[in-house]
C-alpha cells in the first residue's frame, strides 16, 4: 500500500501535496515523520509546500492549514523531525482539509488564495476521486452530495426530530411495563430543627419610575416555534448554508483550474518560441552574412 497524495501546482505558492496513509506509508514520503512505540493502521496527515513539510497530524479531521507567507519562510513555524504539528489557519492564504464523518479518509482538500477559491483533484483510485467522478457525471449529484454533506454537520438535529418522538414513547412504555414489577418504597426522612433566624428590615426609598404602556402584540405560531426549537433548526440551516456554497466552490475552482491551464499553455508555447529563436538566430545571421558578402563579389566582377 502507498500513501494517497493530493496536488497541485499554484503559480505564486508552489507545488502543495496533501498526503494520507499510516506511519509507514507517510515515512516513505517524509524520512522524518513520527513513529510510534506500537505499528498504527490508523490514518495521519502530511502537508508539503515545495518539498517542506509545514502539516504533520497524527488523524484526520476537519483543519485549517496557514499557508501565508510568514508560516512557509519561517522554519520555527514548521514542525520538528520527528514531531508533530501545524500552524492554524483563519485568514487566506489557507488549506482547508475536510474528512468523512469518521474520520477515516479525506473527502476533499480547498485551497483559499485571495479570492480564488481551488478543489484538489482527489488520488486515482480513492475513495474521494470515485466520489468527485460520480459528481462530475450527474448533475444531481453534483447538488445531492455537497447538500448532504452540509446537512450531516447538523444531522444530530434532524436525529432529534426524526427520532426524538419515537424513543421517548419508547421509554415511556417501557417505564410503564417495568413500574408495575417494581415495589413501592416509603422513605421517612428524620425531620431536622432548624433555628428560627428574623433578619431586621430595611426600608428603602420608592423611586417614582414613569409608567410606561407597550403596545401587545401577539406572534404568530410558528415565531414561538421557532423560538422554542432555535437549538434545532439553527444547525439544519447551517449544514443546508454550508453545501451550497460548496457546490459554488466547486464551479468557482473549475474556473480557476481552466485559467491557469491557459496561462500555463501560454508560457509553454512563449518559452518554445523563445528556444527556436534562440537556436535558429545564429544559422539566420550566418545566411545574412553569406549572401551579403556574395552580393559585394558580385558587384565587384560587375565593375
Amino acid at each position: 500500500m502507498t500513501a494517497e497524495t493530493w496536488s497541485i501546482a499554484h503559480p505564486s505558492l508552489g507545488c502543495i501535496e496533501v498526503s494520507t496513509g499510516t506511519e509507514d506509508e507517510l515515512r516513505a514520503l517524509d524520512p522524518d515523520f513520527p513513529q510510534g512505540r506500537k505499528a498504527s493502521n490508523s490514518p495521519r496527515l502530511l502537508v508539503q509546500v515545495g518539498g517542506t513539510v509545514v502539516a504533520r497530524r497524527k488523524s484526520l479531521g476537519n483543519v485549517k492549514i496557514d499557508l501565508s507567507k510568514e508560516t512557509l519562510s519561517d522554519p520555527d513555524k514548521h514542525p520538528s523531525p520527528g514531531e508533530y504539528g501545524h500552524q492554524e489557519g483563519l485568514l487566506r492564504p489557507v488549506l482547508e482539509i475536510e474528512s468523512n464523518w469518521m474520520d477515516t479518509w479525506v473527502r476533499s482538500v480547498t485551497l483559499r488564495v485571495r479570492d480564488t477559491v481551488v478543489l484538489l483533484d482527489a488520488p486515482v483510485g480513492s475513495r474521494a476521486a470515485k466520489r468527485q467522478a460520480a459528481m462530475e457525471r450527474s448533475a444531481f449529484k453534483r447538488w445531492l452530495y455537497p447538500l448532504l454533506a452540509g446537512v450531516g454537520k447538523g444531522g444530530w438535529a434532524i436525529a432529534v426530530i426524526v427520532l426524538g418522538p419515537l424513543v421517548a414513547g419508547l421509554l415511556r412504555r417501557l417505564w410503564q411495563w417495568l413500574s408495575q414489577y417494581l415495589p413501592d418504597w416509603e422513605i421517612n426522612l428524620p425531620s431536622i430543627p432548624w433555628p428560627d433566624i428574623t433578619l431586621p428590615s430595611v426600608n428603602l426609598p420608592s423611586i417614582p419610575w414613569p409608567d410606561i404602556t407597550l403596545p401587545s402584540w401577539d406572534a404568530p405560531w410558528w415565531v414561538d416555534v421557532l423560538a422554542e426549537y432555535s437549538k434545532v433548526w439553527v444547525p439544519v440551516v447551517v449544514g443546508i448554508g454550508i453545501g451550497v456554497a460548496a457546490i459554488r466552490n466547486h464551479r468557482r475552482s473549475e474556473q480557476t483550474k481552466e485559467e491557469w491551464t491557459k496561462e500555463q499553455a501560454a508560457r509553454t508555447d512563449a518559452g518554445r518560441s523563445a528556444v527556436a529563436a534562440a537556436l535558429e538566430a545564429p544559422t539566420v545571421r550566418a545566411a545574412q552574412v553569406f549572401r551579403a558578402r556574395m552580393d559585394q563579389l558580385a558587384a565587384s566582377d560587375g565593375g
